[in-house]
């Protein structure tokens, strides 16, 4: 990202951007599951995942400074790098391809911009980021998209939009106020084992994976005692595990929450955010 783009971004243009691009959508019809379903199916999964992917960026450049408890515009400057690493880190997102990609919109914002001197106040306001990016969220037909995609063979369009759907929501939740209460109480309870992972992503409204990787970026970890079993659960397992050897008679089987086990123990195990291998 340009100390430029950064500059524009800080002015308050975070939530306008998002704001744009939700009533963009919107107005040529795009947040109806009809329109996404009888379409040209190429252009509408082109438009959401721009759209996503550059409210995705926009988002997490506001949280980034927000983090870092950056002030002015100075602060941004001087942070450009970290910055960088913690939007590439959360999005996983090229940002200069995503404002490539979106050029346009980006000029037509950027339009009469005069920089601001370096003492100008850069302090984010992730209330109306989060109230911006939610309402697009709120619109969006993931269901309908991802469907277009394995119907027309477009299915990397809609992996990308997937992709920063689920990675917006996560965003939208750590940083909405009844939310990261949620996530405290129930990440607190998580730690000392009085709630299971399942539990805990219906409380938050969340995936396995994404609630994994939420609490622990939050510091609510279990230690070893409250992972260990006792000698009921220990035998409620293993019956389980024989039962269910016994009625494969030898054959392999794949389930969803078997992959996803094995997703999360690879997320902690190796450090890697291994999610969007979960997806269709």
């Amino acid at each position: 990202m340009s100390e430029s783009s950064a500059a524009l971004l800080c002015r308050r243009r975070a939530p306008r951007i998002i704001a744009q691009e939700d009533l963009e959508l919107r107005r040529r019809g795009l947040d109806e599951p009809a329109c996404v379903t009888h379409g040209p199916a190429l252009e509408v999964l082109q438009h959401w995942s721009r759209a996503l992917e550059l409210t995705f960026v926009v988002a997490s450049f506001e949280e980034a400074t927000a983090r870092m408890g950056l002030r002015v515009v100075a602060d941004l400057v001087r942070e450009m790098a970290r910055i960088d690493a913690f939007i590439t880190t959360v999005t996983r997102l090229d940002v200069r391809t995503v404002f490539e990609d979106n050029r346009e919109q980006m000029k037509a914002i950027a339009a009469g911009f005069v920089p601001p001197p370096l003492d100008a106040p850069a302090e984010p306001n992730m209330e109306r980021v989060v109230a911006a990016a939610k309402s697009l969220l709120d619109n969006c037909p993931i269901a309908a998209l991802e469907q277009s995609g394995a119907v027309h063979g477009l299915e990397e369009q809609a992996h990308r939009c997937r992709l920063a759907f689920d990675g917006l929501t996560a965003l939208v939740a750590r940083n909405s106020q009844p939310l990261q209460s949620a996530v405290a109480a129930a990440g607190q309870a998580y730690a000392e084992g009085r709630l299971s992972i399942d539990e805990v992503a219906a409380v938050l409204g969340s995936t396995v994976p994404d609630t994994v990787a939420l609490l622990e970026e939050q510091g609510f970890r279990r230690s070893v005692a409250g992972l260990r079993l006792n000698a009921e659960k220990r035998a409620e397992r293993l019956q389980a595990i024989r039962e269910e050897r016994l009625a494969r008679a030898g054959t392999t089987t794949a389930r969803p929450e078997w992959v996803a086990r094995e997703v999360i123990a690879s997320q902690r195990i190796e450090d890697i955010d291994a999610r969007p291998w979960l997806r269709p």
